[in-house]
């Protein structure tokens, strides 16, 4: 199941969470407690359609290979309506996505080759400081076995705000560039 999802713009940081109806503390992110997965995506199309528009470039991190995919299948099996900037369109139409897995490679010589790069080779591809992580993705299923699912929602926002740095910088846009 998806479990969470986390989103952050210009104008907010949202935490989607889709195990229980808790909104733990996540500093700089609202946390909107959705009960369980359909009640997650019901809440993610609403925020999508809030937020984009077909010129809004969807960021992430393995997003064309693992996410999108996802997303889109728990829709179907939900009988759930994509929202309009997560259906995939033929042609000049396609939503713009920006996959940092795979722009990576473009900087780096070292991972240029490879077909799979974590999160972590990019922040450390990049010279992105990040926080002493407590828990790894591969530790996710376990966590939510516990019911630890303030530790899972924090996590997905620390991914999103890792990848969303990436984005600026390998784009040319973050404010602290000379």
């Amino acid at each position: 199941p998806i479990l969470c999802v986390a989103l952050k713009t210009d104008r907010m940081a949202v935490v989607l969470n889709g195990m229980d109806v808790s909104s733990p503390e996540i500093p700089g992110w609202l946390c909107l407690p959705c009960g369980d997965e359909k009640g997650l995506l019901v809440a993610l199309r609403s925020v999508l359609e809030g937020v984009a528009n077909p010129d809004t470039i969807l960021v992430g991190h393995n997003l064309l290979g693992f996410d999108l995919p996802k997303l889109r299948n728990a829709y179907l099996r939900h009988r759930l309506f994509l929202p309009a900037v997560l259906r995939p369109l033929d042609g000049a139409g396609r939503q713009p996505v920006f996959d940092s897995m795979r722009e990576i490679r473009a900087f780096s010589m070292e991972n240029s080759e490879e077909r799979f790069i974590s999160l972590e080779t990019v922040a450390r591809v990049l010279g992105i400081p990040q926080p002493k992580q407590v828990i790894s993705g591969a530790e996710v299923p376990r966590l939510h076995r516990e019911g630890e699912y303030a530790a899972i929602l924090a996590y997905c926002a620390l991914d999103v705000a890792t990848t969303e740095r990436a984005f600026l910088l390998m784009t040319g846009e973050a404010a602290d560039l000379e």
